[in-house]
């Protein structure tokens, strides 16, 4: 089971109702296997920021976790004061993004390039920041 089925699949199993999504190569593989997912409905976004903050109203107006999927790198961190807003209002939400590849050359994701960067810097804000390297282990990290 490739990533992107993985996480598709967990989130359908955790009845998301709606993603705010910025698109990207990074996360072209989740896009492509939620094609499958008719239960999730799918909002595009402008700036990633936006489906944070989309996400966090979701997750105050129904108490259901909101969720948002951006691209990796600056994309991921335009998301953070969006994530930062909604763990200062007690908001459920869940923030997925793409990440650097390990094989990737330095410099290829604008300085953002460190693979635990995006975990590390999303800890202060977050109950919980993980990176998931094996498809196994989504359905279980998404739970949580």
């Amino acid at each position: 089971m490739t990533g992107g089925k993985a996480v598709a699949r967990a989130l359908a199993c955790e009845r998301v109702r709606f993603l705010f999504e910025y698109t990207g190569s990074h996360v072209l593989d989740v896009y492509d296997a939620l094609r499958n997912e008719k239960s999730i409905h799918r909002i595009t976004v402008r700036h990633e920021n936006s489906a944070a903050f989309m996400a966090d109203t979701v997750g105050r107006l129904t108490g259901e976790p909101g969720v948002c999927l951006v691209t990796a790198g600056p994309g991921a961190t335009n998301s953070l004061t969006g994530v930062a807003s909604a763990y200062a209002s007690a908001s459920p939400m869940a923030h997925f993004s793409g990440a650097t590849p390990p094989q990737d050359q330095v410099g290829s994701f604008h300085g953002v390039d460190d693979p635990f960067f995006l975990e590390e810097i999303f800890k202060p804000v977050t109950k919980m920041s993980a990176r998931i390297d094996n498809p196994s282990k989504a359905p279980e990290i998404l739970s949580r």
